[in-house]
């Protein structure tokens, strides 16, 4: 058995030729992010897979068995690739000699290149020969979006918040569906996330567009419906974050969970026991601060109380516990590489996740080999772990799953550019949250001229609005974009540039500083126009725009708006998607009274509702209506008694006593249908 000097010899060849080849990496941004990387170079062929560490049989305990101790600890890693086509020299040397248990590919312009980037993968860590299959993870989000807009072969995806504010079962569904098709055809066998964290309703918080909002039921039952959606499409998934504390975190630094153990598991913890309760198989324990449960360890992926009393104690998770990252600033700042290797292990983790796979990695595994052999470590917490994760692989049936070929990936490229999915669920995320004296929908008689200005997107939506719309002007403000925020110049430009119009659209970045929006949309209504406030990403600074005139909501990022525009221009022209709000009770009548029916009186026009909760009147689930007339097409009303109607308003009377259903079913311009049943007693 090698002992720690081989590792320590593998160390400095490491340094050595990261020194030769001189490859700058930074710190990575986040779990399943890209991290910025140095200039590509031509990778070599891939090494021969080390005989040394072919499993002497099939049974997991002889693959235990034929490990050295060194290559069990190394099985533990979970590293994240950062080389652009492929793995780049030094992740193949790590790939070879110490193959890790998981690898993460953070980016991908396309499907193909995805599938060809796992090839490699799979080639270098010799994953056939040694009969020990790797979980080939990804965050789809961060894969899919990594890509400069013109190189990208991939179709925005609504984001988590999107789909939050959507909240309907078939919008999550068809992009669960999107999800597994684009990871399967590419060879993925892991979903990183979604994040169960809850999320942030303090007024520093930048928030993220990567959860489902701060209901943890809903969050819940989003989260749930990746992991029992994936898992049907052979994908596992890794949910992230616990044990929550992200409602908590500020601009800068760690999340902090504050909490009372007593009211956990009807917050933080719910949403990650839903996801339990639906088969998740993997469990991710981040870096979240956690002072109210363990004082001695702070850090919950290094806790013993978050990772086995709460974990896998109270919350019954059996599965496999992924700690980290472990390279991230919070952790490092404590404690080496190698001693938070061993604190996670003794904490229960069974894998370490890392931002990179540079010679901290290295590190990590000599301080945990010697650590078992000096008796400082229990080497039977890191063969417990490794048959654990061994035991998951085999029953997932990693080993014997089939490489996806060239040819399915290459169809997707070119179905992508047909996809609607993600355009018509983005639709029905749009959310509306004011809007005084009926300003929208914008209409050709009563709201032009109409100005289009903001930091970004202003083409995108000024193109979107031309389609429904002839008078519509654009001034992008080209400075606040290098700068975070609108100067007085800019804004004096704008309004005098404004003058004559009547409505101005004003693009705004919740990332960005809010004073100067704020001041250019009060300049605006100062000089007679009404200001209609778009608001991309997270909108933790809505409350600051409460003086507009109206306030929609997209949650998107601000790389690539073309999607989320057409969405945006949809509401703001009245041709938003409709939802049949639901009944509270039943209808009651005598038979033969009649009974009026107005399809216009149970309608949602937008559907989208805030998915977090900020100042009043800005609380968690409110949305704005307004009338539907521009938005549908058709109604149909079924009325239980084998009589019908094709009319938005109808009369109808029951002859005889009994309880009727009554479905409404409507349909829009864009040819969506919605349906809804209610009941009504007659008696």
């Amino acid at each position: 058995m090698p002992t720690s000097r081989h590792a320590s010899w593998l160390i400095a060849a490491w340094a050595a030729l990261a020194a030769v080849t001189s490859f700058a990496q930074t710190p990575g941004k986040g779990l399943g992010e890209t991290v910025e990387r140095g200039p590509d170079r031509v990778a070599p062929p891939a090494p021969a897979p080390a005989e040394t560490i072919l499993p002497a049989g099939d049974s997991i305990e002889e693959i235990v068995a034929s490990l050295t101790l060194e290559q069990r600890v190394a099985q533990l890693m979970f590293v994240t690739l950062t080389g652009r086509l492929g793995p780049d020299n030094n992740e193949r040397q790590l790939l070879h000699n110490l193959t890790p248990g998981g690898v993460v590919v953070p980016q991908a312009e396309g499907p193909l290149e995805g599938l060809q980037y796992l090839a490699a993968v799979r080639a270098t860590a010799g994953e056939a020969t040694r009969k020990i299959p790797l979980f080939l993870a990804a965050n789809v989000y961060t894969l899919t979006q990594h890509a400069a807009p013109k190189e990208r072969r991939f179709v925005q995806l609504p984001t988590p918040l999107s789909l939050a504010a959507a909240n309907e079962p078939e919008s999550t569904g068809r992009i669960v569906a999107l999800v597994g098709r684009y990871l399967g055809t590419m060879g993925f066998n892991m979903n990183i996330g979604p994040s169960l964290e809850l999320a942030a309703t303090l007024p520093e918080s930048p928030g993220s567009l990567q959860l489902f909002g701060s209901d943890p039921e809903l969050t819940g039952a989003l989260g749930s419906a990746f992991v029992s959606g994936l898992a049907a499409q052979g994908i596992v998934s890794l949910p992230t974050g616990f044990p929550g504390g992200g409602a908590n975190r500020l601009a800068t630094g760690p999340a902090v969970l504050l909490t009372p153990r007593p009211l956990m598991a009807g917050s933080d913890l719910l949403p990650y026991a839903r996801a339990i309760a639906a088969g998740a198989r993997l469990m991710h324990v981040g870096n979240t601060l956690v002072p109210t449960l363990d004082k001695e360890a702070e850090i919950a992926s290094l806790s013993p109380v978050a990772i086995r009393e709460i974990l896998r104690g109270e919350m019954g998770f059996e599965g496999v516990v992924v700690a980290g990252p472990l390279d991230a600033r919070d952790v490092a700042t404590k404690f080496d590489p190698g001693e938070a290797a061993v604190r996670a292990l003794e904490a229960g983790a069974d894998m370490l996740f890392w931002m990179q796979a540079n010679v901290k990695v290295l590190k990590a595994i000599s301080a945990v080999t010697a650590a078992a052999e000096r008796g400082d470590l229990d080497p039977a917490l890191v063969d417990a772990a490794l048959r654990r994760t061994l035991e998951l692989k085999r029953e997932l049936g990693l080993l014997e799953r089939a490489v996806p070929e060239e040819k399915a990936a290459r169809a997707l490229e070119q179905e992508i550019p047909k996809m609607d999915d993600s355009y018509a669920v983005e639709r029905r995320s749009i959310t509306l949250v004011q809007n005084n004296a009926g300003v929208l929908p914008l209409l050709k008689d009563l709201s032009a001229p109409i100005g289009v200005t903001g930091v970004t997107g202003v083409e995108e939506l000024h193109d979107a609005l031309e389609e429904h719309i002839d008078d519509i002007a654009q001034q992008p403000i080209a400075t606040a974009r290098h700068i975070g925020r609108i100067q007085d110049f800019e804004i004096d430009r704008i309004t005098r540039s404004a003058r004559g119009m009547k409505t101005i659209v004003c693009i705004f970045d919740a990332g960005a500083k809010p004073e100067g929006q704020a001041k250019l949309v009060s300049e605006l209504q100062a000089a007679g126009a009404r200001a209609v406030v778009v608001l991309l990403g997270y909108p933790s600074t809505l409350p600051r725009f409460a003086g507009a005139d109206a306030i929609v909501l997209a949650y998107s990022g601000t790389e690539t708006l073309a999607q989320t525009m057409r969405a945006v221009a949809d509401v703001l022209v009245g041709g938003a998607p409709v939802g049949i709000l639901p009944a509270v009770r039943d209808l009651e009548r005598a038979p033969g009274e009649p009974i009026a029916f107005n399809a216009l009186d149970v309608v949602r026009c937008p559907v989208g509702r805030l998915p977090a909760g900020f100042d009043a009147p800005f609380v968690a689930g409110m949305s704005v209506s307004y009338s539907p007339a521009l938005a549908l097409d058709k109604a149909a009303w079924d009325f239980g008694d084998g009589k019908t109607s094709n009319e938005f308003e109808a009369v109808h009377a029951y002859a005889a006593a009994g309880r009727y259903p009554v479905t409404l079913t409507l349909t829009d311009k864009t040819g969506e249908v919605v349906s809804s049943t209610f009941h009504v007693n007659v008696k």
